[in-house]
């Protein structure tokens, strides 16, 4: 399934010693409307847009202007992700094979 993002991040969550990467993104306007992906798998540069895949198979595509963070996905972030999460930019994931140029 292909989503579109209103706006959106990539959180760096730290747990039991690992390192994953998961994109918090808003689909709508509303309270309701946001959803964390399953774990960012590959990151294809798209131009104007970062087509972002998760584990699950499921693709986001979101404008590199839209990277910030909503009131949905804030209230998100500082009640169940703070204590094992930061936000990184796109950029900063530190697999950097997960950027793609236009594949």
């Amino acid at each position: 399934m292909i989503y579109d993002t209103n706006t959106w991040v990539v959180v760096k969550i730290d747990f039991q010693e690992e390192i994953y990467y998961k994109l918090v993104v808003a689909i709508g306007f509303g309270m309701n409307d946001w959803r964390i992906n399953s774990g960012i798998t590959k990151v294809i540069d798209r131009g104007v847009s970062y087509e972002v895949f998760g584990c699950t198979g499921s693709s986001y595509i979101c404008n590199k202007d839209s990277e910030e963070v909503s009131r949905p996905m804030e209230e998100i972030l500082l009640q169940r992700l703070s204590e094992h999460s930061k936000i990184v930019s796109i950029c900063d994931i530190e697999d950097k094979y997960l950027l793609e140029p236009n594949d």
